[in-house]
């Protein structure tokens, strides 16, 4: 009976321990950086072309560094916030961090780059929009 009384806090605090490791982190500002956990991918990446629409948004260029194993990466994704601001006519530039070519420097994803300034953290579609000052 100890024996398996023993075990069982074992696997509890195996559990417990492993829960804080893999638990994002918070950053100043409030904005949270996911850490890379590995899990089967669920969106795919591929974004087509942007068409030549008159953008209702001042800064019409924007990248945005993801990855597929990235919880806060897929957030973006499900806000639907590539497309809302592609309907806007931003030119949004998505990389893959495990695949395409990555220009800035930065820890985590998803990170955004807006007229060069790097801002890693989940921004919703409304908190992009207001940085890249749309309509």
């Amino acid at each position: 009976m100890n024996k398996l009384l023993l075990i069982g806090i074992l696997i509890v605090v195996a559990v417990l321990i492993t829960l804080l490791l893999l638990w994002p982190t918070e950053k100043e500002e409030g904005i949270v950086i996911e850490k890379l956990i590995v899990e089967e991918p669920v969106v795919e990446s591929v974004i087509e072309e942007p068409q030549t629409i008159e953008s209702s948004c001042v800064i019409t260029e924007i990248i945005f560094y993801h990855s597929e194993h990235c919880g806060f990466c897929k957030q973006v994704w499900n806000d639907g916030s590539v497309e809302v601001l592609t309907e806007l006519g931003v030119n949004v530039d998505v990389r893959d961090v495990n695949k395409d070519s990555i220009d800035h420097s930065f820890e985590g994803v998803p990170t955004f780059v807006v007229e060069g300034e790097v801002l890693t953290g989940y921004r919703n579609t409304d908190q992009l929009k207001e940085l890249l000052e749309c309509k």
